[in-house]
């Protein structure tokens, strides 16, 4: 009898050890396949050679959450450029930007104009990164986004007008541990 007990809290103990740690591990990798809590950062930069920007914006750094995470605005001259006003929502594998219908204007066509978002992980975040066509009014081409590491590169040098447009990048996340 008594090791038939002994058995049985064996047995139960190694099952509650089991599913704590399922709740603990298996869940916990499958939520890390996400933007949403993750520290990230966006900039501009403006450049025909990378060692000479021609504009290198401010970082501006958030935790992805709900909502805008941000809204760029003029941040003062530099070689007579500045920041196109835009705002930026990021959600789980989706990052769509929306400039303004009242303001006019173009993108300076170099050969690299636009934004860098650097997602702080330890591991390549990215798997892919596809441009929303349905929702994209924007002139961009596949090549004008791309992924290196935990930066997301978007080019919009090629663009000549933004007034009232959009864009949306779908992003394959890797279930990378969140800092």
């Amino acid at each position: 009898m008594t090791c038939r007990w002994k058995q049985s809290i064996l047995a139960w103990g190694i099952g509650l050890l089991t599913l704590i740690c399922a709740a603990m591990w298996g869940d916990r990798s499958a939520a890390q396949a996400t933007l949403v809590g993750r520290e990230v950062s966006v900039r501009v930069l403006t450049y025909n050679d990378p060692t000479k920007p021609l504009f290198d914006g401010r970082t501006h750094l958030v935790r992805v959450g709900a909502g805008v995470e941000f809204r760029l605005g003029r941040e003062g001259l530099q070689n007579g450029l500045d920041v196109v006003p835009v705002t930026f929502d990021i959600s789980r594998a989706r990052i769509e930007a929306v400039y303004p219908a009242g303001l006019s204007g173009g993108f300076y066509p170099a050969k690299f104009n636009g934004y860098i978002f650097e997602f702080k992980t330890e591991c390549a975040l990215f798997r892919e990164a596809r441009i929303d066509r349905a929702f994209t009014t924007l002139d961009l081409e596949d090549a004008d986004v791309y992924v290196r590491g935990g930066r997301l590169y978007v080019n919009t040098a090629r663009t000549a007008s933004w007034t009232g447009k959009r864009f949306a990048i779908d992003v394959k996340v890797a279930p990378c541990r969140i800092n």
